[in-house]
């Protein structure tokens, strides 16, 4: 019954939630697989991310929760007096200790320190489908029905496309590569990393629709 995948980048390691039926769970499993914590999940989570230290960031019935490796709940922070509509998705970008939340055609940018107030408050053109960090670089991207955007942590707009001029059909799911700095973009033919400077943009055709979509964990050196 797992809804929601999300990567650890210090480790590899994975937190699924479950939230079909009476069981609402999140679960951890190191990069081989073995079960970790397991712990039960405030509400049905709509959406999880794991930041660059580790901590695992659930938005559920319109609160953000914060938990650690261990399974301790950190954070718990109400979000809908923030934005209008059902905040649905969000990315964490830790350098610049912002959380950025979307639902509906509005995207905003919650600063860690005063998260009452919003950094960025973002109009969309459509209906939001998921959003990506681009952890080094402070970019978050955003994809819509039928775009793809990228701002920087001053919310200024920075690149955006057209996703029918890459053959892109209802897009499902959103993640950011960082090896190579591309945004990977789920949909009904498959998946497709869209290109750049130095990356070639890649199809990769499927029989079935991906729902879940996640990128190798980002290995920093200090």
């Amino acid at each position: 019954g797992a809804t929601l995948l999300a990567a650890d980048p210090r480790d590899g390691s994975l937190w699924l939630a479950e939230s079909s039926g009476a069981a609402k769970q999140l679960m951890r499993f190191d990069s081989l697989g073995q079960p970790l914590v397991r712990l039960q999940s405030p509400d049905t989570a709509e959406s999880i991310v794991v930041d660059l230290d580790g901590v695992l960031w659930v938005l559920a019935k319109k609160r953000l929760y914060a938990i650690n490796a261990a399974g301790q709940r950190l954070v718990s922070l109400d979000v809908s007096m923030l934005m209008e509509g059902d905040p649905k998705y969000f990315a964490v970008d830790t350098a610049n200790h912002l959380t950025w939340v979307a639902g509906g055609k509005r995207l905003i940018a919650l600063r860690s320190s005063t998260p009452e107030t919003r950094e960025a408050n973002i109009e969309l053109p459509f209906p939001v489908r998921g959003v990506a960090i681009d952890a080094e670089r402070g970019t978050v991207w955003v994809i819509t029905e039928k775009t793809l955007a990228a701002y920087d942590a001053q919310g200024r707009l920075v690149e955006t496309n057209t996703l029918t001029d890459d053959g892109i059909v209802n897009p499902s799911a959103l993640a950011f590569h960082p090896a190579t700095r591309t945004p990977v973009v789920a949909h009904n033919g498959g998946i497709t990393r869209m290109g750049n400077a130095s990356v070639a943009r890649l199809a990769i055709p499927l029989t079935k629709e991906p729902s879940l979509l996640v990128a190798a964990p980002l290995r920093l050196t200090t």
